[in-house]
């Protein structure tokens, strides 16, 4: 609601009721014809009206008032050669006036720009994002693990500086209810097979392999591993180093690759800072978000 007072002054700056004035109007958009909210004299007064534009989604209003009701003049004084910008409580954002998780987007419907509350799910799905994922450590060093690539990390002998355990952490996804350590492999130098499993068998979930496609990714090494003796507590530690080892390349998209999509795996290769196929690229551990974008 806009409440306007059309009183003015006297000259001996006393004040004067707008008596001559007997309707008014406050005209949007190109400020013509029928784009107009009829104004409302105050019960008892004859200068205080007011305007309901809760079904106006323009901001921006000129004044005209007319002494017959017939014949209307503008008042530059409200709207000058623009109009005058005028904001309706229904027109400001209140939390309350919205469900949890929603999310507003600018719309423009019939020319008018408004902003418009979605469910979060409908934009960016029940996960958080539009795509299904895996996120993890990639891990890869022979002499673990049967020298396969996984999702855990590395662990130093404390006694004698070697390589020689591991931790499994399991990634968050959504592609697969787990990943297949065992059935999982390496199938030559700087090439491995992640495996992963749903309802106990080997396979991504349901409906995964018809609207759904891994993107190719290509992520840069700079984390080098190494163990030190370490002279006050007489024992080994890990050293991690910033250099350029290799690159980690995920493939989805070759001839080979394209089982993935019907027996749940994801082909791996590392190569070495000359460009070559290498083992233990990932000694270090690289973390990574394989992305599966939806297909229409």
């Amino acid at each position: 609601m806009v409440v306007y007072n059309l009183e003015q002054l006297t000259p001996d700056g006393f004040k004067k009721e707008a008596t001559s004035i007997t309707h008014v109007r406050l005209y949007y958009d190109d400020f013509t014809g029928n784009n107009y909210v009829q104004g409302a004299f105050l019960s008892g007064s004859t200068s205080i009206v007011q305007f309901d534009i809760g079904a106006v989604s323009f901001v921006l209003f000129k004044m005209f008032t007319s002494t017959d009701g017939t014949n209307y003049t503008e008042r530059p004084s409200f709207g000058g050669d623009d109009g005058t910008s005028v904001i309706d409580s229904n027109m400001i954002l209140n939390a309350n006036d919205y469900v949890d998780d929603s999310m507003l987007i600018k719309k423009t419907v019939s020319g008018i720009a408004q902003w418009s509350a979605i469910p979060k799910s409908e934009l960016i799905g029940s996960s958080g994002v539009d795509y299904k994922y895996v996120r993890g450590t990639l891990t890869q060093y022979n002499g673990v693990f049967s020298n396969k690539c996984f999702f855990g990390n590395l662990l130093v002998n404390e006694s004698t500086g070697a390589f020689d355990s591991y931790t499994l952490n399991p990634p968050i996804q959504t592609v697969a209810d787990a990943f297949g350590s065992t059935n999982s492999a390496k199938v030559s130098t700087g090439i491995y097979k992640l495996q992963f499993r749903t309802n106990a068998a080997n396979g991504f979930v349901a409906g995964f392999s018809t609207s759904y496609r891994f993107q190719d990714q290509v992520f840069p090494v700079y984390k080098s591993l190494d163990s030190v003796y370490d002279e006050f507590s007489e024992l080994y530690i890990n050293v991690r180093e910033t250099e350029f080892v290799g690159t980690c390349v995920i493939d989805t998209t070759s001839d080979t690759a394209g089982l993935a999509y019907n027996d749940g795996f994801i082909l791996v290769y590392t190569y070495n800072a000359a460009g070559s196929l290498a083992d233990d690229i990932l000694k270090a551990g690289l973390w990574v978000e394989l992305k599966a974008l939806p297909i229409s």
